[in-house]
């Protein structure tokens, strides 16, 4: 199923929920401004979004008086389904892209655990079902913004006439070269990731076998960049992205959060081909310095 395509139920009540959200005020939307910068024949989207420099706090609405917890104690207008016994869907308040959502634990876990099995169940049926990309953000250094324990998915492409992420094409050039279930690694990358490509068959088994044989490879990328299946620390000794799409599985090692001396945060996202900048300066830092410099300082060199 794809935006395009055929809607499934779930799509269908993002749509419907996405509609209602903002109507009520509960959804802010940010106005954005895409430029396409090529760089080592991939297509970067460079996404430029103003409005993000004034972005308010997330407060839920009647508990002001409490720690805040938005994504545990939601917006109702927010909700749009329970996913599982154990995670539910929300959409995202401050949305970049139409259709942002968040797939976040039904009971208080923290972002600095890693992810097991139920997360990877949940998130992959998004990723499928939403035709998305989805990441998550572990670490000090990794670019969460709520301590909540969620994963997030953004439907692809993010440019029409794009394939699903820049980077498809590169990935299965890889792959296409490479022995099957080895990890593989980008040319073009040179810091410490691992990749493992998705057989097609995946997006056809049980949402539980999916998270069965997506938490194996899971384990195997942590590997590839020499972590493990342990919480993060304080001090930050590890952090790294995860991101999702249907055909492979990305890990990336974080160093820190923003580039050119915490100028320019890069969140996971960047990893798959799309910058976020929140003013013409930043745009230019980008076309100046070159997307792959700037992925090159947040992360760990090879």
């Amino acid at each position: 199923m794809s935006a395009g395509g055929s809607a499934s139920a779930l799509w269908s009540k993002v749509k419907t929920q996405s509609a209602l959200a903002l109507a009520l005020g509960a959804l802010q939307p940010f106005s954005v401004a895409f430029k396409v910068v090529r760089e080592g024949g991939i297509p970067f989207v460079v996404v430029t979004a103003s409005a993000l420099a004034a972005k308010p706090l997330w407060h839920p609405e009647g508990v002001a008086q409490q720690p805040s917890n938005p994504l545990l104690r939601h917006e109702p207008a927010l909700f749009v389904d329970n996913l599982s016994p154990t995670h539910k869907l929300l959409l995202n308040k401050f949305c970049v892209q139409p259709y942002h959502v968040l797939v976040c634990t039904r009971e208080s876990h923290s972002q600095t655990e890693p992810l097991n099995e139920a997360d990877l169940c949940a998130t992959w049926r998004c990723v499928v079902e939403l035709n998305g990309l989805g990441f998550y953000n572990f670490g000090i250094h990794s670019g969460r913004s709520q301590p909540h324990k969620h994963t997030q998915v953004i439907p692809l492409p993010f440019l029409p006439g794009q394939s699903a992420t820049p980077l498809d094409d590169a990935i299965a050039s890889v792959a296409a070269s490479s022995a099957p279930d080895s990890l593989l690694r980008l040319p073009f990358f040179h810091f410490q990731h691992a990749i493992c490509a998705l057989p097609a068959s995946l997006c056809h088994e049980s949402h539980e076998l999916a998270g069965q044989a997506l938490h194996r490879a899971y384990g195997r990328l942590l590997e590839g960049i020499g972590a493990g299946l342990s919480p993060a620390d304080a001090e930050g000794r590890l952090s790294y992205n995860v991101l999702l799409a249907k055909a492979w599985m990305m890990v990336v090692r974080r160093s820190a959060e923003a580039a050119r001396g915490g100028a320019l945060a890069l969140n996971a996202v960047a990893f798959a081909g799309s910058v976020l900048v929140k003013n013409p300066q930043q745009l230019a830092m980008v076309e100046e310095s070159g997307v792959l410099r700037l992925l090159h300082e947040v992360t760990v060199t090879v």
